[in-house]
């Protein structure tokens, strides 16, 4: 949102981003702007999905390899391990 303001504050000084926000991307057409001021909206919103999906790619790219460097566990053994561990405490016990 915030590079969206921005943008728009810097592309369309006539217009206010309140406004367009308040509006929405799909009804612009409806505010019968002019079509330099229209592009410079539509230009806004291109530039802030395009950091949004920036930021989740380079989120994407840090997590990848950091995963990749975590100690693998094999689930089932793991499992199987505790539940024979709970076998084994459980037959132990004697009824009073």
């Amino acid at each position: 949102m915030n590079s969206f303001v921005t943008q728009v504050s810097r592309d369309t000084p006539a217009t206010s981003a309140a406004v367009v926000l308040a509006v929405g991307a799909t009804n612009l057409r409806n505010l019968n702007l002019v079509p330099e001021i229209l592009r410079g909206i539509r230009n806004a919103y291109c530039v802030a999905i395009s950091n949004t999906l920036l930021l989740a790619a380079v989120a994407a790219g840090i997590a990848i390899p950091l995963a990749l460097y975590m100690e693998w566990k094999n689930v089932k053994r793991e499992g199987s391990k505790r539940r024979e561990m709970v076998m084994a405490g459980a037959s132990d016990m004697t009824i009073c």
